[in-house]
């Protein structure tokens, strides 16, 4: 997807939300992880047991969605 961006500012300052606290990103790595399960032909897991692993980054969730120890 392209994006055509005429800024005619320069830009000051670039925001990294990393712990969710601007933008709550939990559903999204929730759903990120169920499609790559679908993908290896593995059950979906519920929000709910994925919410606690999202703040562990990447490796939380390979954990979760399959044992894998990083």
């Amino acid at each position: 997807m392209a994006v055509d961006c005429n800024i005619d500012k320069p830009i000051r300052a670039v925001l990294f939300d990393l712990d969710g606290t601007l933008l709550d990103t939990a559903p999204d790595l929730a759903d990120a992880l169920n499609y790559v399960l679908q993908l290896e032909q593995r059950a979906p897991l519920p929000f709910e047991v994925i919410r606690p692993a999202v703040s562990n980054g990447a490796a939380g969730l390979m954990q979760i969605g399959f044992g894998a120890s990083l």
